[in-house]
């Protein structure tokens, strides 16, 4: 495929809406089957741009929306959990100054980003629930051209730590529900990249893992987004 695109919420005709923005055009991912649009061909078989929007029409959008569930929400909570944690609760920070005011945790961002890429890259090799996809598609060239598009969204982007981390809620009291509703959506973005990575080398990725600890240790401290119940 000729463009880095991640579907990301939903279009009026019942497609998908774009996370990856470049320059001054957004990235649209449609199904084959949207309603009163004809598709020819096999994977990218259109493409049409209008004020500064562009179309492109895909038959592997599931296949597109897990890549992103992985490698873009899933490291993007590996990362803020990592910076929520390192700025001890810090609820006034913007994740893009933070990373870029200290090369330390843009090293750390990258090295997360790489980590999830290789194991997202296993996956896609591995399950043939994707076998379509890496038929139709450089696999290395798609992943390196998405993780370094999305690392550089998270560094550009005016994004507010409450903003990625709303889920993050402190518990009530009697109840840890949404602890365990965050801890349980934030496994299926980032466990099975993390695995496979494991399965792979014999030792566990390093940023990920600590990316995954920083959200033990927030449980730990009661340091939510939101304030916790006295």
């Amino acid at each position: 495929m000729s463009h880095i695109h991640f579907g990301a919420g939903r279009l009026g005709l019942g497609l998908v809406a774009p996370v990856f923005r470049g320059g001054d055009s957004e990235l649209y991912l449609l199904n084959r089957a949207v309603s009163g649009v004809k598709a020819t061909g096999d994977t990218a078989v259109s493409s049409a741009r209008r004020n500064a929007l562009e179309v492109e029409f895909s038959r592997h959008v599931d296949t597109e929306k897990q890549i992103k569930s992985w490698l873009l929400n899933g490291t993007h909570w590996l990362i803020a959990l990592n910076a929520f944690q390192e700025s001890r609760g810090g609820r006034d920070m913007k994740l893009n100054e933070f990373l870029i005011a200290d090369p330390r945790q843009l090293a750390f961002a990258r090295t997360a980003m790489e980590e999830m890429k290789e194991g997202v890259a296993i996956l896609l090799r591995g399950d043939d629930r994707f076998r379509g996809f890496v038929a139709d598609t450089d696999v290395e060239a798609y992943l390196n051209g998405a993780a370094s598009a999305i690392l550089a969204r998270f560094c550009a982007t005016e994004d507010p730590i409450t903003r990625i981390l709303a889920r993050f809620r402190a518990p009530t009291p009697g109840s840890m529900d949404t602890v365990a509703s965050f801890s349980e959506r934030f496994a299926d973005r980032a466990r099975e990249p993390m695995r496979a990575y494991e399965a792979a080398r014999g030792v566990r990725p390093p940023a990920a893992t600590r990316g995954v600890r920083s959200l033990d240790r927030l449980v730990a401290s009661r340091t939510f987004i939101t304030a916790a119940a006295a």
